[in-house]
């Protein structure tokens, strides 16, 4: 019960000190999304008598946003092979979302570093979610 407390407080922490106009500020983090990262939270408090430290949580946070980019790219590359006269547009869209991405969440890293990795992870993970969508049409 202490642990998944604590995971909800990393994750409200980080939703709750985003800005209004980015994308960490539009949803709550449920950690029941990201089963691995909560996995990866639980190991390392518990290797920390109780205490996820900072850099503990932004390497299960790399570690979470490398998944969901693994599938953004699979749905890529499916979406690409699938509609091969529409690959330069795919192109020029996730090169846009990609600066997006950046941008987004680089306001954040100026504050704790989770939040960056927090806004990074939303929006890929949410980036990804889309593209299956269109694979599944």
């Amino acid at each position: 019960m202490k642990k998944r407390a604590t995971i909800a407080l990393v994750f409200a922490l980080i939703a709750g000190s985003a800005q209004a106009n980015t994308p960490a500020a539009e949803s709550e983090y449920d950690p029941r999304d990201y089963p691995k990262m909560t996995q990866c939270f639980n190991a390392a408090e518990q290797a920390n008598n109780g205490i996820l430290a900072d850099f503990d949580a932004q390497d299960c946070y790399q570690d979470e946003i490398s998944r969901q980019e693994k599938r953004m790219n699979a749905a890529l590359a499916k979406l690409n092979a699938r509609k091969p006269a529409q690959k330069a547009q795919l192109k020029r869209e996730q090169a846009r979302w990609l600066n997006k991405r950046k941008a987004d969440s680089d306001k954040e890293f100026e504050g704790p570093a989770t939040n960056g990795y927090g806004v990074m992870l939303k929006m890929t993970a949410d980036r990804a979610d889309a593209l299956e969508k269109r694979l599944a049409r």
